[in-house]
């Protein structure tokens, strides 16, 4: 898993492509996002909206990178972007947890891991 870096109180931004067997699926009817990074620490796109955008695509310019290219990633496909500079996250390392909800799954769906380092 390749680290991403946040860095505090910077408006960086993770571009997350989000994968379901082989395919880039819809993240149109998503209505909550969460990334839960242990110890009781949470950021929830219902407390801090700023923090996740799944609105966003991905361009022409990004399709032909060969590393999403070769995974059949296209222009237009959805893509998560998380900026979590202002989010509160304090230093260190975090393995956090992607949880998506939508309107099939109240409780949410568990996506995936992201490995973080938070400076």
């Amino acid at each position: 898993m390749k680290r991403e870096f946040v860095y505090i109180d910077h408006p960086n931004t993770i571009d997350y492509i989000i994968m379901a067997d082989g395919r880039v699926p819809s993240l149109a009817s998503v209505t909550k996002m969460a990334l839960y990074l242990g110890q009781g620490r949470i950021v929830d796109s219902d407390i801090l909206p700023t923090a996740f955008d799944w609105t966003r695509t991905v361009t022409a310019e990004e399709a032909v990178i060969p590393a999403l290219f070769a995974r059949g990633i296209k222009a237009g496909d959805p893509k998560l972007v998380l900026a979590l500079g202002y989010a509160g996250i304090p230093a260190g390392k975090y393995t956090a947890t992607l949880i998506i909800y939508d309107l099939d799954h109240a409780d949410g769906l568990v996506w995936g891991k992201i490995d973080l380092a938070v400076e």
